[in-house]
Order: C-alpha cells, then structure tokens, then sequence
C-alpha cells in the first residue's frame, strides 16, 4: 500500500459516521427547479394541478410545507352514517304509500313502498329496510378534499408532538381539471363499490372553494391568493357500472358535451378471469 493510500484511509476513518437519515433525508427541501410551461410534458400542462400541503404541529406550531402536483383530484365519499334519506318518490313523481306485508312467509312483517295511484299505478316498488340516500353533491365532495384534517406524525423539534394539523392550499390549477371520485373503498376487509349519486354541476367555479376548512369569510376563499380561478365546463363525465358491485367486470358510459348536449357511448369490460 503506497503511503497516499494510507493517508487516503486514515483521513476515511476519522470522518464521523453517516447515518440513514443524513444519508436518505434532507435537514432543508431542495429548491424548486424552474420549469418553464413550453418544457412541460402535454400531459402536465394540460392536467396538473400543484397543491401545497402544510403539516402543523398541535403542540409546538412547527409548521412543514411541501408541493405536490397531482394529474386529477382523488376525491371521497362520506361515511354512510352521516347520509340523510332522501323523500321517497315514485316513477309518476307521486308520493308512495308505505305498506306492510301481511302475508305469512319469509317477508312477513316487513314494510315497504309502491305507488299510491289507484287508476294505473306505475311499477315503483322498493322495500323499506334500507331507505335510499340522497344525491351527493360535487362541491360538497370538494369542501370535504380541502378540509384540514388531524394525521398522526412525530414532530422534527418538539419530543411532545405527536399530531398534526394538514392543511391543503392550491397553488396552479390545470387547463382541464380531472375529478376522480374514489367509489372503490373496504369495509370490513371487504372490497365494495359505493354506488351514490353524485350531482354533477354543468360549470364548476374554484374560487367557491374553501383552502383550509369552511370559509367563514371572503379572504379565506381562493380568489384572494392571486391564483387564477378558470370558470370549469363539463365536457366529459364517465361513470363506470360495475354488475354485482365487483371490480371484475361492468360497462363504462361516457358522456361528452357536444354543443350543449351531453352524448353517451358505452364500452363493456371484462377481467379474463371474471364469471
């Protein structure tokens, strides 16, 4: 061994010991590269959407922010128990009248709701175990996404803090806004499908939509941070209809607005192991 090599490895050993956090993490986020909007990819100048999420220590006030950029906004549904049924309402767009099975059987006892027309009644007929839910709406869907929320996380600077408050705030929205509402969810380490109804409004107008929590006031509100608030139109609404409530097989529709009128088309899908 030549003495440079030793003197090479003895300079090695008296260098401290990098550990895994020094060596994977960062004590500071790196800064942003500039990306002007001609280098972005098509896909990310037409769809993306950036978001700064802050992570607020409850106990010290440490706040962390971070920017993500999303391609669509994953949006989910409430929890079923805290649904309002909606008023029944027949096929005639008449009130029901709501019976009870008389007859001895399986179904005895039970109650139920069919058309109260007594000339020509119409086919409705639903049973009254589970009432049906009413529509959700879009935006309902959107203030829940924006809402701040408790996560459970250590503290960088505290030994006390062990939740967080996430706050979302937009930072660029894209010139075509996807929204994914995510139907797909587990219960009971089950696999269900939530098949609500979702009312999808013709225009969708961001500055309504409150950055951390329910705006109490205009300043709270998007179109207060200089950020451009585009006027959205619907031009495509697909809904997949899967048989069965599986993720196996089912039919997408498709609905795109052509001149003011929303047209379908529908494609059948099948999984090659599906019955």
């Amino acid at each position: 061994m030549t003495r440079l090599a030793i003197m090479q490895a003895l300079v090695n050993a008296a260098k401290p010991k990098q550990t895994l956090l020094s060596y994977f993490g960062r004590s500071q986020p790196p800064p942003p590269r500039p990306v002007a909007p001609g280098n972005l990819l098509p896909t990310a100048a037409c769809f993306q959407t950036t978001l700064q999420q802050t992570l607020t220590c409850t106990s010290c006030s440490y706040s962390r922010p971070i920017s993500e950029t999303f391609r669509e906004l994953s949006l989910d549904f409430p929890p079923l128990s805290v649904r309002t049924p909606r008023p029944l309402v027949c096929s005639c767009r008449k009130p029901p009248v709501l019976l009870t099975v008389k007859k001895e059987g399986a179904n005895h006892g039970r109650q139920f709701v069919k058309c109260g027309q007594p000339v020509n009644p119409c086919k409705f007929f639903e049973w009254q175990d589970c009432p049906p839910l009413a529509p959700l709406a879009l935006t309902q869907l959107l203030t829940e996404h924006f809402k701040p929320r408790k996560v459970d996380i250590t503290c960088e600077k505290c030994p006390h803090g062990k939740q967080a408050t996430m706050t979302c705030h937009i930072q660029s929205l894209p010139p075509v806004l996807v929204l994914h509402l995510k139907r797909f969810e587990v219960q009971h380490a089950t696999l269900t499908k939530r098949v609500d109804a979702v009312d999808t409004p013709v225009t969708l107008d961001p500055s309504t939509w409150p950055l951390a929590g329910i705006a109490s006031k205009p300043t709270d509100r998007l179109a207060t941070t200089h950020v451009p608030t585009p006027l959205y139109q619907l031009k495509v609404d697909a809904t997949q209809v899967l048989h069965g409530h599986g993720a196996k097989s089912g039919y997408l529709l498709v609905y795109v607005q052509r001149d003011l009128v929303l047209r379908r088309s529908a494609a059948q899908a099948s999984a090659p192991h599906a019955e």
